[in-house]
């Protein structure tokens, strides 16, 4: 027998997704070489923190990041307030959003 997986995609992961495609396609455009080199004046500049974020996003994945969680209820990396949640620090140190710093 043969197993197929459904992966339900929301507007919110369609959305983010066309944001972090155009974000990271922006980012590494003509405009933002400089030489062989990313010009990293974009990330100086106001929403500088806000286009990392969506560029860690755009590397590791929507999906991915979604699949490091080890909450499957409560998937954001903004915690109360809009303070960064673990996962997000966990992405930004390892490349990997896991819940957990022992992960």
């Amino acid at each position: 027998t043969t197993t197929t997986t459904t992966t339900t995609t929301t507007t919110t992961d369609i959305i983010m997704n066309k944001l972090t495609n155009a974000t990271s396609d922006y980012l590494l455009s003509t405009i933002g070489l400089v030489g062989e080199k990313i010009n990293l004046e974009h990330f100086y500049h106001q929403g500088g923190v806000l286009l990392f974020t969506l560029s860690l996003v755009a590397t590791r994945g929507v999906e991915q990041i979604k699949n490091d969680m080890d909450d499957e209820t409560n998937q954001r990396l903004t915690a109360q307030f809009g303070h960064s949640s673990q996962e997000l620090m966990n992405l930004l140190l390892t490349g990997q959003a896991t819940t957990n710093t022992f992960d």
